[in-house]
């Protein structure tokens, strides 16, 4: 076989190599384009069915709300979700949701199910990113509000401190997007399904769990 034939013949093959790699890498991107899409499509149907489940208890969200104001506690729904806490943490993480839960017009029990994904209600949980305490709150991004109450980055920790600051976070994002996930994704800083789904589950069975009683 002449030197030509044998360079057409490995141009062929090597065209026929790439034309398959091609292929397979088409075929691929567009199977992980079909996952991606059936995720966003159960994720968004797993948020739609768990606000439309908040949505029919409503009436036992405004009550819990208004007992809230008048000096309620969630202290029995933190001795559930952490029977090993020291009672005098929990007494006071309790004092602290009630008291900016009321402030800001949020319900107490959403503020416990985002300390519980955000640090498990570790007082002095810290994260890779920089995000400090029970809310998780990052000090850089906040540090206007760090002066408007006059606390330095350690005193962030502080629980009444922590507490404070991260309910006035939620409120700014509920108020700008107007939607309870959105709101969550923002306050996460990006898109974890998991998060919003772990946060609006517990939630959500937690006002169930408060009906039934």
């Amino acid at each position: 076989m002449t030197r030509k034939r044998w360079s057409q013949l490995w141009f062929c093959l090597a065209c026929a190599i790439a034309m398959g790699y091609g292929g397979l890498m088409y075929s691929i991107s567009e199977k992980d384009m079909a996952y991606k899409e059936q995720q966003e499509w159960e994720y968004q149907r797993d948020i739609r069915e768990l606000k439309e489940q908040l949505e029919s208890n409503t009436v036992v969200f405004v009550e819990r709300m208004a007992a809230t104001k008048h000096g309620a506690t969630v202290l029995p729904i933190l001795k559930r979700l952490k029977p090993r806490g020291k009672l005098a943490d929990l007494t006071a993480i309790s004092d602290a949701i009630v008291k900016y839960s009321a402030k800001y017009d949020l319900p107490a029990e959403l503020v416990v199910y985002v300390m519980k994904r955000e640090s498990n209600f570790n007082i002095r949980s810290f994260s890779s990113v920089g995000a400090v305490g029970l809310m998780q709150v990052f000090p850089k991004w906040h540090r206007d509000k760090m002066r408007t109450l006059g606390i330095t980055h350690e005193e962030v920790y502080d629980i009444d401190n922590n507490v404070h600051l991260g309910c006035w976070i939620l409120r700014q994002y509920l108020d700008r997007t107007g939607s309870i996930d959105k709101a969550l994704t923002k306050y996460v800083g990006g898109k974890h399904p998991s998060y919003v789904r772990d946060i609006l589950s517990g939630y959500t069975n937690e006002m169930i769990y408060m009906k039934g009683r």
